[in-house]
């Protein structure tokens, strides 16, 4: 992601498998200097604990934080 020239969007889909396991995934999309635009899965992440924005917004800023997009993310959309 450190490619991205620019500002990421971010979208976040969270669910609760069959097995009453939860999960979330997060996706960027971003247009490069070409104006091509790329829409990549950043992340599949199993949740510990409930649904609950705090424990949401941790996972996603520690994705953030470990691919090093924080300063580029303009926004996330659930």
């Amino acid at each position: 992601m450190k490619e991205a020239p620019g500002q990421i969007a971010l979208a976040c889909d969270a669910w609760t498998a069959s097995l009453r396991v939860a999960f979330l995934s997060i996706t960027a999309a971003y247009i490069d200097e070409n104006w091509k635009l790329h829409d990549v899965v950043i992340a599949f992440e199993q949740l510990h604990g409930s649904h609950s924005g705090e424990n949401l917004g941790t996972v996603v800023f520690e994705v953030m934080r470990d691919l090093e997009i924080v300063q580029k993310v303009r926004v996330c959309a659930t």
